[in-house]
This record gives structure tokens, C-alpha cells and sequence, in this order.
């Protein structure tokens, strides 16, 4: 729970010092009038939503691979040569950290993806292709998140292992996809 509080503190004080600087530009031949003019159709406001948009974004990626690294590194436990410089014993502790909070961290990067959907549609106010990538692959990791929390509560079923792991494969390459494409 630490590590959540540390992430919302970090990314409420991205928010509010972005929040408060201006990005003012100077132009030694005096051309200020026309570079402001050509911005008329982006207001400030859309930057800002867009900027914070990118950046939840690249956070939902971020905290997307680190809910993913528990396959391979228990991978790597399972390997035989692994026992030099203490490998082992870090993996291990990885592995167990990222299996405590694997779910946390899922559900955490569902709700980062749904932030950067809105803060990207509200710099737009309209619905681009791009945008529906975005929402395909919303669309199969809500259905992964579902799936885990099932087999999380039922761990007998061992189908539903192989079916959120396929979902999320697609959900990776429906993101992949959607950085592309923008």
C-alpha cells in the first residue's frame, strides 16, 4: 500500500507543477504574433489535457509491464544455471512481491488507462482511430481483469489461466498497435 501512496503522491505533484508553469516562448525577430496566432485552433487548456493524457499513459504502460514481469521472472527462477551472485534469491523476492500485488497493480493500470482515455478525449472532443484502438484494448484488458479476479477467487480453474493470459496478449498488441498509430 506504500507503494500506491507513493505513486498518487508522485503523480499529484507532476500535476500540480505542471499545472502552474506556463510555457512561454521568446523569439529574438519579434514573430511572437504570428507563432501565437497559429496555435489559435489548441488552446492551453487542450495542451494541458493532452500533456497529462501522454504522461498517465506512459504511466499505464509502465505499470502494465511491471503487473506482466511476474511470467518471466518466474521464468528465470525455474532455470538451472541461476544460482551465481545471488540471482536466485532476487528473483525470488521479486517474484513475490509482484505475485502479492499482481492484482493491485492490474486494477491500478486498468484505472491509469481509463484516465489517459478521458484526459486524451477531453484535449480532442472527438473520436479518432486511434482512440478506438485505445478503447479495443481498454475494452480486452477490462475483460482480463474480470477473468483474474475470477481465478483469483476460484483457483481451481486453470482454463481461465490460459484465457487472461490470451487476453492480455491481445490487449499488448491492441496497445502496440494503438503507440503506432499516434
Amino acid at each position: 500500500m506504500n507503494y500506491f501512496k507513493l505513486l498518487t503522491l508522485l503523480l499529484l505533484t507532476f500535476v500540480l507543477y505542471y499545472g502552474q508553469t506556463e510555457q512561454i516562448q521568446v523569439f529574438a525577430e519579434g514573430n511572437y504574433e504570428e507563432k501565437h496566432q497559429s496555435q489559435d485552433d489548441k488552446s492551453l487548456d487542450d495542451d494541458f489535457w493532452e500533456d497529462i493524457g501522454e504522461f498517465i499513459g506512459w504511466g499505464a504502460i509502465i505499470a502494465l509491464g511491471i503487473t506482466g514481469a511476474i511470467y518471466p521472472i518466474r521464468r528465470i527462477i525455474k532455470l538451472n544455471g541461476i544460482n551465481n551472485f545471488g540471482i536466485k534469491k532476487t528473483c525470488i523476492s521479486i517474484a513475490k512481491f509482484l505475485g502479492k500485488n499482481h492484482l493491485f497493480i492490474g486494477i491500478l493500470t486498468f484505472l491509469l488507462s481509463i484516465f489517459h482515455g478521458l484526459t486524451m478525449y477531453l484535449s480532442e472532443l472527438k473520436l479518432d482511430d486511434e482512440m478506438v484502438i485505445g478503447l479495443a484494448s481498454l475494452l480486452f484488458m477490462g475483460i482480463a481483469i474480470i477473468v483474474g479476479v475470477v481465478m483469483f477467487k476460484n483457483k481451481k480453474f486453470l482454463k481461465l489461466k490460459k484465457a487472461h493470459t490470451t487476453l492480455m496478449a491481445l490487449t499488448l498488441l491492441t496497445i502496440i498497435f494503438h503507440i503506432i498509430s499516434s
